[in-house]
């Protein structure tokens, strides 16, 4: 019996199924991370730092906002309502200087949050973007407890 040799062909193609594998694998990581990566687009929003402050603004450069537990608002002692805030911070901003304008948000704890969101946004429509919130020192707070 005589054997006939046939001769050795080469594999010209590229298996390929190993590299697909490998790009499905990638592709699904890098979209399961990209959630992870979007930003959120309706507010840009930069964190404040921790830090406990002790100064002050001074008084005849502030404009004071008051928020009381039930909804009232009070710009420099005057009573106001959500519709004629802006005019009344106007108003309160034409006596100071312009560069140095500071809005002092006194904030109930107890009051609505939407409502000192509001009073910030009325700041920021009629032009001061220097706002502080007013908080109860610490010992004051304890003396408050007792």
């Amino acid at each position: 019996m005589r054997r006939t040799h046939r001769p050795s062909r080469i594999i010209s193609d590229i298996n390929i199924t190993p590299l697909t594998d490998v790009m499905l694998v990638l592709l699904i990581i890098f979209m399961v991370t990209a959630t992870f990566l979007v930003v959120e687009p309706s507010l840009d929003v930069r964190l404040p730092s921790a830090v406990t402050a002790r100064a002050r603004p001074e008084p005849e450069r502030t404009i004071t906002v008051s928020v009381a537990r039930e909804g009232g608002i009070k710009v420099n002692g005057r009573a106001s309502d959500r519709e004629h805030l802006v005019e009344a911070m106007l108003a309160a901003a034409r006596n100071l200087p312009p560069g140095e304008r500071v809005v002092m948000v006194r904030g109930d704890r107890d009051a609505d949050y939407g409502t000192i969101v509001f009073v910030m946004d009325a700041a920021r429509l009629v032009g001061l973007t220097k706002v502080a919130l007013a908080t109860e020192p610490a010992e004051d707070r304890e003396r408050n407890r007792e």
